[in-house]
């Protein structure tokens, strides 16, 4: 693994390496995260001598990269914890940059969400480069907001929010507003476990919590003059009247406020978390769809899930992953619910 450094204009600076004869870092944590920012960390001793004021200054850039070349993660450093020989790195993801711009006074955005959205990030780079540049865009679902000086990364949000698409800045450094952010690898990555076939496995730990604080049945949308009430019907049947109020202040059309409103609606937080083997290939990220065969004798499971985020962790050169599962898949819900609140499916090493 390596780290290359940038400053804010993506200028190279240095590059911090591991390998078996040097090591530049170690302690190394990268996240990505569909609809979010993620995070890094490392550790470096501050008597090397790539580790300068300059190099590890606030909101320089970084990438962290596999031994090919190939990028996993891209952010900025946002905060520094100094010791007596060694200095902790904190890092975000390269959208929180969006979170860090602000949109203009009164600002109207009318229109396919991906050209409105494409406007924000055109606006954002002009007044300086964020380094980010457009994806692929394809939602193409009508909105009408305004924004007053809100955040750049808040108003995309809003704006995929309403549409109930998806977004994500990628290591290519692109920004990805989609149905479904990610490829569909399902046909050639799958998490396996599977209790008869132990040399098929790939899958160390299962855990999920079921969490019920979240259940939204009938949502309450209100934006200036403008109100609305969607009630979901199969959650209301199932769990009851269970409802919340929400401001959407940014509004400026009935449509667009009956779609943001309905998409506030929301079943139980099940939050499936799975630990694969370190000898698995990492070729997938998060927003990725894969397959998941998941059979122990308690539950039987062979379907599709959106990975919604994936924590990566290099412990003695290997990288130890785990990945955080969508919700909507019916079936795997209603078995999940038969077993423990937590479930560890191997307690040994496979």
């Amino acid at each position: 693994m390596r780290i290359k450094i940038y400053d804010k204009t993506f200028t190279p600076l240095t590059t911090l390496f591991v390998s078996s004869s040097t090591s530049d870092f170690n302690d190394l944590n990268y996240k990505t995260q569909v609809d979010g920012v993620g995070d890094a960390s490392f550790v470096v001793r501050l008597d090397n001598a790539k580790v300068t004021t300059a190099n590890m200054k606030h909101y320089n850039r970084v990438e962290i990269m596999d031994d090919d070349n190939t990028v996993r993660w891209v952010g900025v450093i946002v905060e520094k914890t100094i010791g007596i020989n060694i200095m902790t790195v904190k890092c975000y993801g390269l959208a929180h940059i969006l979170d860090k711009r602000v949109t203009g006074d009164a600002e109207v955005h009318t229109g396919p969400a991906n050209t409105e959205i494409g406007e924000l990030l055109t606006s954002a780079n002009a007044t300086e480069d964020t380094g980010i540049t457009a994806g692929t865009m394809d939602v193409t679902t009508a909105v009408n907001l305004t924004f007053n000086k809100g955040k750049v990364l808040s108003s995309i949000k809003s704006i995929v929010d309403s549409v109930g698409a998806q977004y994500k800045v990628g290591p290519d450094r692109k920004l990805y507003v989609q149905d479904v952010v990610g490829q569909d690898l399902s046909g050639s990555v799958i998490f396996r476990f599977e209790k008869l076939l132990p040399e098929f496995t790939n899958i160390l730990q299962f855990q999920v919590t079921d969490d019920g604080k979240p259940i939204i049945s009938q949502s309450h949308g209100k934006s200036n003059t403008l109100t609305s009430v969607q009630d979901d019907v199969v959650i209301h049947a199932e769990f009851g009247l269970l409802e919340e109020f929400k401001n959407f202040s940014e509004i400026n059309d009935q449509t667009t406020l009956d779609n943001a409103t309905a998409n506030n609606n929301q079943t139980s937080g099940l939050s499936p978390a799975i630990a694969l083997r370190p000898d698995m290939t990492d070729n997938f990220d998060a927003g990725d769809v894969v397959r998941v065969i998941l059979n122990n004798g308690f539950i039987n499971i062979d379907t599709d899930y959106q990975i919604l985020e994936k924590s990566v962790q290099i412990v003695n050169a290997q990288k130890k992953i785990i990945v955080r599962l969508n919700l909507e898949v019916k079936d795997f819900i209603q078995d999940l619910r038969k077993m423990r609140e937590n479930l560890e499916l191997l307690n040994r090493s496979v």
